[in-house]
């Protein structure tokens, strides 16, 4: 059966809400892990899950970062949940990436290379919230290594398309006390795991029943 036309594709109402929860529940732990091994404390705001046409991506990308320079990490993900996560930080965020993970004075944290600070920061970041999320919907997950990307346009094809690939897409922003940064993470799940998400979301509730 084809699963881009079907209900099974879609989350409703009541399963975006579990799925926040979830999230929660996650990025909770997320954060206690990197505040350890990062000693500094992340705060990831409560996540917001939308449905929506992947090509649509971009659009929600834009609404959210507005205009101004950024920096853009992006990560995929794959087990039976699969997906992206995609990380913006302002220009701004750089200095206090830089003295975070490496521990650098001033001048050496303006002199290092920004793709490799920002890509460091990705990996913690964004891999530590998808681990937790594996965990807590007792999936098994693989990642590629983060690399740098841009915001794509949107194929203008694809704009009066049917909207038959739809994605949960969650996004969080967050920022790091006493460091002076702050970004957003976009996680997304695909078209192609939306039915067993809604079925690991239906076993989560039940161990509550």
């Amino acid at each position: 059966m084809d699963i881009g036309t079907g209900q099974e594709a879609i989350l409703t109402g009541e399963e975006i809400d579990i799925f926040q929860e979830v999230m929660n529940i996650a990025f909770g732990q997320a954060s206690a892990d990197l505040a350890e091994i990062l000693n500094a404390f992340v705060v990831l705001n409560v996540p917001e899950v939308r449905m929506l046409d992947e090509s649509a991506l971009p659009d929600l990308i834009r609404e959210d970062t507005g205009p101004g320079a950024l920096s853009i990490v992006e990560q995929s993900y794959w087990g039976k949940l699969s997906g992206k996560t995609v990380l913006f930080f302002p220009a701004s965020a750089r200095e206090g990436l830089a003295k975070l993970f490496g521990e650098f004075s001033r001048e050496d944290a303006l002199s290092c290379a920004e793709k490799e600070i920002f890509l460091e920061a990705g990996n913690f970041i964004a891999g530590g919230c998808i681990a937790r999320l594996a965990d807590c919907l007792d999936d098994l997950i693989t990642y590629t290594a983060p690399r740098s990307a841009e915001i794509r346009e949107r194929d203008a094809d694809k704009e009066t398309a049917p909207a038959l690939r739809r994605i949960a897409a969650v996004r969080i922003p967050f920022s790091i006390d006493q460091h002076d940064v702050s970004g957003l993470l976009i996680l997304t799940a695909s078209h192609e795991s939306i039915p067993w998400l809604k079925a690991s979301l239906k076993r989560f509730m039940e161990q509550y029943g």
